[in-house]
């Protein structure tokens, strides 16, 4: 696999699945760890012109924002002829599928996305995705660039609350994140049947090597607007959440 992974769903499946996620998440097994934290996006240009300009029609610019992150399990790792492996053995189109249940969060809310442990037990996250107005024709990349080695006994690791802003219409970035440990052990107290102890994680940061080697790119397993928006069939609109 070249440097970029395309994330494929089997959408009869996974359409009624990416936001009806079931009110509890499971334990992580001894070579799992779940991931806990947040991603907020912000930008100054204007909801309706950006979506004038892609074209989008007035029915479908009322979804809230949303962003999907890294299909990237612990099995990755950095190789010298400058791929990545991604998952232990092949592509499984299971696999996949079943991570992008869980992998999809509305902006500004938490995610909790499980992924397997290799005998490294890390886990590499380059970049999580933004889709403005939740359409494909609006995404944004928000650089993440971190290397998370999980200790042995933990499963729930809390990896921080990152804040994107995007300037003008080049989108110019600026990233911040902050700790708010308390609040996301208690939306990960609300996801699970029993109550965890939720843990810090200690990230590093990818060096310039590993930025080239370990990439990831969300990109739309549809271009059938019909089949992509069913994807979204239980997100609240921007006027209900309001």
């Amino acid at each position: 696999m070249k440097n970029r992974i395309i994330i494929f769903t089997i959408i009869l499946f996974a359409a009624n699945l990416a936001f009806a996620k079931p009110k509890f998440i499971e334990e992580p097994k001894k070579n799992e760890v779940t991931l806990v934290g947040r991603i907020t996006f912000k930008t100054d240009m204007d909801r309706d012109w950006l979506m004038g300009a892609v074209g989008l029609s007035e029915d479908l610019r009322n979804y809230q924002d949303i962003y999907v992150m890294p299909f990237a399990s612990a099995y990755s790792k950095v190789v010298e002829e400058g791929e990545s492996v991604w998952l232990k053995g092949n592509d499984k189109a299971k696999d996949i599928l079943k991570f992008e249940e869980q992998a999809w969060g509305v902006n500004g809310g938490y995610f909790f996305v499980k992924y397997e442990l290799g005998k490294e037990r890390t886990v590499y996250l380059n970049s999580a995705t933004v889709f403005i107005g939740a359409s494909y024709l609006l995404p944004v990349l928000l650089p993440l660039n971190l290397k998370i080695t999980v200790p042995e006994d933990e499963k729930f690791l809390y990896i921080g609350d990152y804040t994107f802003n995007a300037k003008g219409f080049a989108f110019e970035l600026t990233a911040s994140v902050t700790d708010e440990f308390e609040a996301a052990q208690l939306a990960l107290n609300s996801v699970t049947k029993k109550e965890y102890q939720l843990s810090r994680a200690n990230p590093e940061r990818l060096s310039a090597k590993e930025i080239e080697k370990v990439q990831f790119a969300y990109e739309s397993p549809t271009t059938d607007f019909k089949k992509w928006y069913k994807l979204f069939k239980d997100l609240p609109t921007i006027d209900e959440v309001e």
